[in-house]
Formats: structure tokens, sequence, C-alpha cells
């Protein structure tokens, strides 16, 4: 895994063969019923991760055009953008994000 600065860091609960057991159960008849779901595993841990919400909403009568969200984007959610993930450092690309040559 790489943080933002694309350096390489350990993370832990990543070994892909601890997922086969949960994955079995998931595509057997007995799991058919689980659909739509994130699942969480790893070393000891079997979850469910909670599902996504919205969080703050802008809302304009007649829809969006690329003019509006260019006016509204940045004045509006700001600084209120999070990390996605488990790893929950702080949001690191206020400032953007530049690609790499």
């Amino acid at each position: 895994a790489k943080d933002a600065d694309g350096n390489d860091i350990e993370m832990p609960y990543w070994d892909p063969a601890l997922n086969g057991p949960a994955v079995a159960y998931l595509i057997s008849d007995e799991g058919s019923w689980v659909t739509g779901q994130v699942i969480a595993t790893g070393m000891q841990r079997l979850g469910v991760m909670k599902q996504p919400a919205y969080g703050d909403t802008l809302l304009r009568e007649k829809g969006w055009d690329v003019a509006g969200v260019r006016e509204h984007f940045k004045a509006h959610f700001g600084r209120k953008l999070e990390p996605f993930g488990l790893a929950k450092a702080p949001y690191a690309y206020y400032d953007g994000v530049v690609a790499k040559k």
C-alpha cells in the first residue's frame, strides 16, 4: 500500500487468502440472501461495513451544469471533504493532486 505521497506503508489485515472463507460462503446457496454489502475480512475479523449515506448536499432547482458546480462546489464543501476508507488520516488532497511525470 502507498500513502498520499506515494511512500510504501505497511497495512495490517491485507492477506488476500483470509478472504477465501467469506467468499466461499457468499457464493454458496447458503449465502445467497446476502446482496449489496461490503464485507470486511482479515485476521480474526469478519464484519459488514456500514453503508454510505448522503452527507452535506446542495440542491439546485434545474440541476447542475459545469458552471454551477464550479461556482458552488469549493465554496460550499471547502474543507469538509473526508478521507475514504479505514485509514482515517486527515484528508491529504485539499491543495490538489498533481500527476507524476
